[in-house]
């Protein structure tokens, strides 16, 4: 192959390949399309040692036509200090028969940065060697800004979730699973260990699975509560479900994310004093073994309070006196709140 021509011919052989109106050069037409696509050309003679490059070039660059003859390889010396050690000269490498192309930051003269992709194509000569060298700079700076925020977005997400939730999860619109599931198993990535829960049959029955196909089928976040088997420490523990949709532009799913994250007792909903039933109190004190006098001496009542509150007589103590009792259960460590079903739930701790 004959050595590669300079920009002019270049522009001239590529305007020649379309019809161009006669007021229109074939170089004002590759200044447009460079500056619409956001790259430059250059060609590098190797016979005369001289480079040539488009007015596109030195927009990206943010260098003056006149200021000083172009050379392919300033443009690695323009590195960003950060890529200085990871940018390539890739003029070099082609000079020397190897394609190349990388993308990094540069610093202009103007003191802006800008990610450029650079990109060098070593042409032959009829003796095989390389003849002349042409290359593409492409301003990036838009799609490499885009890309780290959303990557940046994602580290945000998963640093909050991995601090906060035991496990998280995503699934697609049908509700199938992308990234673990709801309702099984440790989290993608981790190892099931002693001190973590392991799910009873409450956490799998079928009301809060078609809660949770429910939610994903109308479209609408939900946060659940749900009770599993703590092994080592041979008690239940509440852990709260949750998920959100993921819309697109026009507000259809696109996807689910979800966690589950580990709580106390005291962040399970509490239940309404008026929907305790003598059974529920009773329950407590004797998972607590409290004898009617302990629990009243602790709540700050009577002890004919106490038996009021456990009988099934319609004479039931005022609601501030309850409020007291279920305190002092409590802080002893009995909770009475709401499970996923609805019903009222005891836990120990």
């Amino acid at each position: 192959m004959s050595a590669a021509r300079p920009a002019s011919s270049t522009s001239s052989a590529m305007a020649s390949a379309v019809q161009i109106p006669k007021n229109i050069s074939s170089r004002d037409l590759l200044s447009k399309v460079e500056s619409i696509g956001r790259f430059g050309i250059w060609v590098y003679d190797v016979a005369s040692g001289q480079a040539h490059c488009s007015s596109g070039v030195h927009h990206i660059l943010g260098a003056a036509p006149l200021n000083r003859p172009f050379h392919p390889s300033s443009i690695t010396r323009m590195a960003h200090p950060r890529d200085a050690g990871s940018a390539v000269d890739v003029f070099s490498l082609s000079l020397r028969g190897t394609p190349s192309q990388q993308t990094f930051r540069i610093v202009r003269a103007d003191r802006t940065v800008r990610w450029i992709h650079t990109l060098a194509e070593p042409v032959l000569g009829d003796n095989g060697l390389v003849a002349s060298v042409v290359g593409i700079v492409t301003d990036v700076t838009a799609q490499e800004e885009a890309a780290r925020l959303l990557a940046l977005n994602e580290r945000r997400r998963h640093g909050l979730f991995d601090h906060l939730a035991m496990r998280t999860w995503s699934v697609d619109a049908t509700g199938r699973p992308i990234d673990g599931a709801p309702l099984a198993g440790p989290a993608p990535g981790r190892r099931s260990s002693p001190e973590e829960p392991r799910p009873d049959a409450s956490f799998e029955d079928a009301l809060l699975l078609d809660k949770v196909r429910g939610a994903i089928a109308q479209g609408r976040p939900f946060s659940l509560c749900h009770l599993v088997l703590d092994e080592r420490h041979r008690r239940r523990m509440p852990l709260l479900l949750g998920g959100a949709p993921i819309l697109d532009d026009e507000g259809q799913v696109l996807e689910w994310h979800g966690f589950t994250l580990r709580m106390k007792a005291g962040g399970m909903p509490q239940v309404n004093i008026r929907h305790i039933e003598p059974q529920h109190v009773r329950a407590a004190r004797a998972l607590m073994k409290w004898s009617v006098q302990e629990l009243a001496r602790r709540a700050g009542v009577s002890v004919s309070t106490v038996q009021r509150l456990e009988s099934d007589t319609s004479s039931r103590p005022s609601d501030p006196l309850v409020t007291r009792i279920i305190e002092a259960l409590r802080e002893g460590g009995a909770t009475l709140c709401y499970g996923p079903s609805g019903n009222i739930c005891l836990l120990d701790g």
